[in-house]
């Protein structure tokens, strides 16, 4: 499954940081620490406000009805590489032996019709592998794996990880997040996010992010026709004729899950419709299976692996939005939960992590984190920026 990304320039090594404690302004806007958090255009930008957020050389990024729709020039017309749509979060300052779960991570995305693989955009984290402070910075990526292939094996893509075989002839560069955590036990997430580059011709709709308890979805809550449609037309229909009736707006379909082993329980309660309300729910879990009615379903995988869910809502005028989620079913029923049954209320642990993250708020740019000693204030500067 190995996969080298050119995200990093020298520059973005030596990102520099300033911190101080401050609270949310009232009336702003704020995702909370858990749950699931909605983004248009304007929460997407000021929540991913990393250094290394944006887009450029040719690339598109577009919150449609469906979600944010990613796409890239061909090779032909970007011959070197240097279009790039990328979305991260800095600020963070959690233990990575707290998050080593991969229900912990979830990229929820719909590829273009004859996409390669290669063109699924990558979750990515970076990490001060020696602690903050310490140095020793990298940049862990996993992406859409093959058939066959480890589904939580994420890749180093500064350089071999030397503590996971010291003694090895040649380091290893890959590795789960839980080999990674004990080879250096006090690393650090600093940055989280996702994006396309080195991958031309791409086409692609991310519905949403998922951090823990945390479910971004992206979706700009208008738009005549279905969402996440790549390839398709990104703009819907039009908002109808002058003094007739109004177009009926698609309702935005959100996909959350929790499970315990082989048991996960599907929840569509995000789900909203601006203009009326939803009217039908119906799951497919990716198994074979047949498929279920209902905003919460329970379902029990009879085979470990990876698979995709898809949930489709219908309004009450007839008009339908599917979202798809990829789950991980373990190897073994440990039968212990991976993910908490209802969404915990902001300041308690992230499930899985031990952590109190993330009340995340849109400040000029700034990302609050919150913790045990109040709100962190991060600004951090792009490489070569003197601000």
């Amino acid at each position: 499954m190995k996969r080298t990304t050119g995200l990093v320039t020298t520059g973005a090594l030596a990102l520099g940081t300033t911190a101080l404690l401050g609270t949310a302004a009232p009336g702003v806007a704020s995702a909370s620490g858990c749950g699931i958090t909605t983004l248009d255009t304007a929460g997407l930008e000021s929540t991913f406000t990393g250094a290394l957020s944006g887009v450029g050389g040719g690339a598109t990024a577009e919150v449609l009805p469906g979600g944010l729709r990613m796409t890239t020039p061909s090779a032909d017309a970007d011959p070197d590489g240097a279009a790039y749509a990328a979305w991260f979060m800095d600020g963070l300052d959690i233990a990575l032996a707290d998050a080593t779960a991969q229900s912990n991570y979830a990229l929820d995305t719909t590829p273009a019709a004859g996409q390669p693989l290669d063109n699924h955009p990558t979750y990515e984290l970076y990490v001060d592998l020696d602690g903050p402070g310490a140095g020793g910075e990298d940049l862990l990526v996993y992406w859409a794996p093959g058939a066959g292939e480890p589904t939580d094996v994420w890749e180093s893509a500064f350089g071999p990880l030397t503590a996971m075989d010291p003694d090895a002839s040649e380091a290893p560069e890959e590795g789960t997040l839980a080999d990674i955590s004990a080879a250096y036990p006090d690393a650090t997430v600093t940055s989280l996010g996702f994006q396309l580059i080195d991958q031309p011709g791409a086409d692609v709709v991310v519905h949403g992010l998922t951090f823990g308890c945390n479910e971004f979805r992206f979706s700009s809550g208008s738009g005549g026709g279905p969402g996440g449609n790549p390839g398709g037309d990104p703009g819907g229909e039009p908002g109808g004729e002058p003094g007739g009736d109004p177009v009926n707006q698609a309702p935005i379909a959100a996909v959350t899950a929790t499970s315990t082993g082989a048991t996960f329980t599907f929840s569509a309660a995000g789900s909203t419709d601006s203009d009326g309300e939803i009217a039908g729910f119906t799951w497919s879990f990716g198994d074979g299976s047949a498929p279920a009615e209902g905003e919460e379903v329970v379902h029990r995988y009879a085979a470990a692996g990876t698979y995709t869910v898809t949930l489709t809502v219908v309004d009450d005028d007839g008009a339908s939005t599917t979202a798809t989620r990829e789950v991980v079913v373990p190897a073994t029923d440990a039968g212990g939960p991976t993910d908490p049954a209802e969404p915990t209320e902001y300041g308690t642990p992230l499930p899985n992590t031990g952590a109190d993250v993330l009340g995340l708020a849109a400040i000029g740019g700034l990302v609050l984190a919150g913790g045990g000693a109040g709100l962190l204030v991060s600004r951090r500067r792009k490489a070569g920026s003197a601000s």
